[in-house]
């Protein structure tokens, strides 16, 4: 399953209404919530300047880790 997340230049400083689409904390990437973070994104470049916020995509770290640690590599 994909994950996204909505993030921003450093140096840029919300306004404690504007929406932070989750902080910047992954989430499924579900059609809604692509949706809403596309939406959130070009309002805040609109607002912020072009390439201010963008939108990150990945797998879904847990598909590739399965919790098992084989012998010997504990300490890596």
């Amino acid at each position: 399953m994909k994950q996204l997340r909505l993030l921003w230049r450093e140096d840029v400083v919300h306004h404690e209404d504007d929406e932070h689409f989750d902080c910047g904390m992954w989430v499924p990437a579900t059609p809604c919530a692509q949706k809403k973070a596309q939406i959130i994104c070009e309002v805040q470049n609109a607002v912020y300047g072009p390439g201010s916020h963008w939108i990150e995509e990945r797998e879904h770290a847990d598909q590739f880790f399965d919790g098992v640690v084989l012998p010997g590599h504990r300490d890596l």
